[in-house]
């Protein structure tokens, strides 16, 4: 079963996107193992908090992940469950309010947008679940993507 970890700066404080993700959780676990990984968030100016949360998202990502980032590729849901279709360990980060510094954009293995939009980090969660869900019953052959 494939494994997929998702790493960010702090809790999700609004309660209707903590509902909508433990939904797409709940989805998920019938399709991979699935972990969250939360650390404290930064605290201080925009570059006082960039600084914490990159050096603390340091010691939690893997040498392989993919970064959320708005100058990252625009795929199609389709495209994206091409992507990682033949993957067994995924592992996703999403930045902080500010984002990620660039160091961390560097080492990324691959950067994706989930929209040419912004989008708050929560939503960006929220988003991302039900986009690795539509994904595997993409690649599953379920009926969810139309």
């Amino acid at each position: 079963m494939m494994k997929i970890r998702l790493i960010w700066p702090g809790k999700t404080k609004s309660a209707y996107i903590r509902e909508g993700m433990g939904e797409f959780l709940k989805f998920l676990r019938a399709y991979a193992n699935i972990e969250v990984v939360e650390f404290r968030e930064g605290s201080g100016n925009r570059e006082e908090v960039i600084k914490q949360e990159s050096q603390r998202m340091l010691e939690k990502i893997p040498d392989n992940f993919i970064l959320l980032d708005e100058k990252g590729e625009n795929l199609t849901s389709i495209e994206f469950a091409q992507m990682i279709k033949n993957s067994t360990e995924l592992n996703f980060v999403i930045g902080g309010v500010f984002g990620p510094s660039k160091e961390i954009k560097d080492l990324a293995s691959r950067k994706i947008a989930l929209s040419k939009m912004t989008l708050t980090h929560e939503m960006s969660r929220l988003l991302l679940l039900e986009q690795i869900y539509r994904a595997l019953t993409i690649i599953k052959g379920k009926k969810y993507h139309y």
